[in-house]
């Protein structure tokens, strides 16, 4: 949620938090237009139903974005972008009743539009509601596993793939205080309900892709390329 208001205005953050750690920037190129990108990583594990937990987990994200913002007031500010969102996920199963192996791994496209409505007091402290619409498309999503019915049995083979797509509804609310430079950021979000897996009913949204209730915190620098509105 960058909430610029002029040209050469720029925004740079580091937060950590359900996704470990994750930079984002956005910067004004123009009076009314702006470009941003993000990108986030962590490990993490994967709650498989019923009763198995994908570990030794990657998680990758990367985003471009570019849109238009306009001041509605001295205080509020809208903006309204387009882009696309590339997720990786790769996990693996170490420890399963019943002699389990497996892995898990996808690499996910999704274009998205953001729109961010922004409330400033004395341009120390801003409120930003941020709205982002995506439709998530797997390039390429496969589950492959190996497993005995018993201890001693013979083991099983199986994989599955699937190319699945479907839509991604994510509000979020971030807020930062501080300074003129300098502020404290944390975000609050929501991600749309999750879809389950006809066969292995494990989330792909909650805990595969992102959580369904992701929560950053971190810090943010505000810059001034261009002086003449300082």
């Amino acid at each position: 949620v960058p909430l610029l208001t002029q040209k050469g205005e720029g925004q740079i953050s580091v937060a950590t938090g359900t996704e470990s750690i994750g930079f984002q920037g956005a910067y004004a190129f123009n009076k009314s237009w702006a470009a941003m990108g993000s990108y986030s990583y962590g490990t993490d594990d994967l709650f498989l139903s019923p009763d198995g937990i994908f570990d030794n987990g990657m998680r990758t994200s990367w985003e471009l974005g570019i849109g238009h913002f306009d001041t509605l007031s001295a205080n509020t500010v809208f903006e309204i972008f387009v882009g696309i969102q590339r997720y990786s996920r790769n996990f693996s199963v170490l420890d399963y009743e019943y002699n389990y192996q497996g892995a898990l791994n996808t690499d996910v496209t999704m274009p998205f539009v953001q729109f961010d409505l922004g409330f400033y007091h004395k341009r120390k402290t801003s409120l930003g509601l941020s709205l982002n619409l995506g439709y998530l498309i797997f390039d390429h999503y496969s589950f492959t596993h190996q497993y005995s019915t018993t201890n001693a049995g013979p083991p099983y083979n199986n994989s599955e793939s699937s190319k699945s797509q479907f839509p991604l509804v994510q509000p979020c609310i971030t807020f930062r205080t501080g300074g003129k430079y300098l502020n404290f950021q944390a975000q609050l979000g929501v991600s749309s309900e999750t879809v389950l897996d006809q066969y292995y009913e494990f989330s792909i949204n909650q805990n595969f892709l992102l959580s369904s209730i992701f929560i950053e915190a971190g810090f943010s620098v505000h810059f001034f390329v261009d002086d003449a509105k300082k």
